[in-house]
């Protein structure tokens, strides 16, 4: 049967795994880093990000691919958010 000053300490430890992550696994870093530059990025240079990307993949492949217009005042941070918290989800 489990104690309760076991479980204190069970509870306690996870907290603090959660909390403050030990980020070992170089994909983690990798996600993690993903997110925060997407959150910390201006949108200029995020649109510059977006072309190159539109430019490479039109060069390489026989298929021309073209987006839509971004606007450059609508900005959307739940990819940033997203990533950060899939990799703390990960880490857990």
């Amino acid at each position: 049967m489990i104690t309760r000053d076991e479980f204190k300490k069970l509870v306690i430890a996870l907290g603090k795994k959660w909390l403050f992550p030990d980020f070992t696994n170089k994909l983690t870093w990798f996600v993690v880093s993903v997110g925060c530059t997407i959150l910390l990025a201006p949108t200029p240079l995020k649109l510059l990000l977006y072309n190159w990307l539109v430019d490479t993949i039109n060069m390489n492949s026989g298929v021309k691919f073209t987006l839509a217009e971004i606007n450059t005042n609508s900005i959307d941070y739940i990819w940033g958010f997203s990533l950060v918290v899939l990799a703390l989800v990960h880490n857990i």
